[in-house]
């Protein structure tokens, strides 16, 4: 970020020839669609939905962490993930309490965005 700023290229020509451009530094960043709350009965699916802005490409991986715990590959339970170009969607069918809690996505080489998941009870 901090390179950011005007610049100037010199061509050591006679008279010299100077070129000046502004290079605007961006960060990727993940936004987890939804949040920073998100409200779900139990027994229903959730779908969270995290999308990359500012990237300028693909991430090697988006992982997703409940409570500081990695999940892609959890094996305690069904759920699922989806990986898209810039973008991945986790899915837990069947909400129960224990889902609640706190949610990161985090691609790679970008910004992380967090969530919390209040569950309440279902119809």
């Amino acid at each position: 970020m901090s390179d950011a700023g005007m610049y100037e290229c010199q061509l050591t020509t006679h008279p010299p020839t100077s070129l000046f451009f502004i290079l605007k530094v961006v960060e990727a960043r993940a936004v987890l669609q939804g949040g920073p709350d998100m409200h779900v009965q139990t027994g229903a699916t959730l779908r969270l939905h995290c999308v990359l802005h500012h990237a300028t490409e693909n991430p090697e991986f988006i992982f997703w962490y409940h409570n500081n715990s990695m999940i892609n590959y959890a094996p305690r339970r069904p759920l699922k993930v989806l990986e898209h170009r810039y973008s991945s969607v986790l899915i837990i069918s069947n909400v129960r309490w224990d889902d609640a809690g706190a949610y990161r996505c985090e691609p790679h080489m970008a910004r992380p965005a967090n969530l919390t998941l209040h569950v309440v009870a279902g119809q």
